[in-house]
């Protein structure tokens, strides 16, 4: 899922942020999943004042995709996501604990 912030009283604000984020919906099928996860976008709009008093809206904006995990428990060490970079890790996601 991708969200986008939104600066209604600034127009003409600079650059805008986005969040990709992740999100595991349990369904009977591929629908059920799908529209959980249409009900969280909508529930997760949120808005509130930045420091400057103008407001920031946050909403989701896309869906990216829908993958079916196939496992039959979540625990420890199951994988949900995983991503190919062509940079060196440090560079493109950040200085996390190397393992």
């Amino acid at each position: 899922m991708v969200f986008a912030a939104e600066h209604p009283d600034e127009p003409d604000y600079g650059e805008r942020l986005f969040e990709r984020r992740v999100v595991l919906f349990a369904g009977r099928d591929a629908a059920e999943a799908e529209r959980k996860a249409l009900e969280y976008c909508q529930e997760s709009q949120h808005t509130y004042k930045n420091q400057y008093g103008g407001r920031v809206v946050w909403r989701c904006s896309r869906v990216l995709e829908a993958v079916p995990l196939y496992v039959d428990e979540l625990k420890d060490g199951v994988e949900v996501y995983s991503e190919l970079l062509d940079a060196e890790p440090e560079q493109s996601i950040g200085n996390g604990p190397a393992p």
